[in-house]
């Protein structure tokens, strides 16, 4: 598997992994809500706690996951902008020195 295909099967996971928790809050909204008795006196008690009452830990999963993608997602970015603009800033911080460089250089020759 090259580098990039292992990248974005983990970015698939943890994005999985994402939707996994917003559904877990949902559940956890309709059984609060009393929307879903009978779906939740028929689980076992065990289930019904993981899938409903437990949902409210779905919103920091979901935000902690969300901050690792926006984080992995930034920093590709700025690696692939750097890549990509590396040599034009490169010229223009040399353009930004050279022509101050020579005024001065010019003024004191007088």
């Amino acid at each position: 598997m090259t580098d990039s295909s292992s990248t974005h099967s983990r970015l698939v996971f943890l994005d999985s992994m994402r939707g996994f928790a917003a559904l877990w809050v949902v559940l956890h909204h309709f059984s609060e809500g009393g929307h879903m008795p009978v779906l939740s006196a028929a689980m076992p008690h065990a289930l019904k706690a993981a899938l409903f009452d437990l949902g409210n830990l779905g919103v920091p999963v979901f935000f902690v996951l969300s901050g690792v993608v926006m984080a992995f997602a930034a920093s590709c970015a700025s690696d692939q902008l750097r890549a990509h603009r590396q040599e034009p800033c490169r010229e223009r911080r040399i353009a930004g020195r050279q022509v101050p460089h020579d005024q001065i250089v010019h003024l004191l020759s007088w």
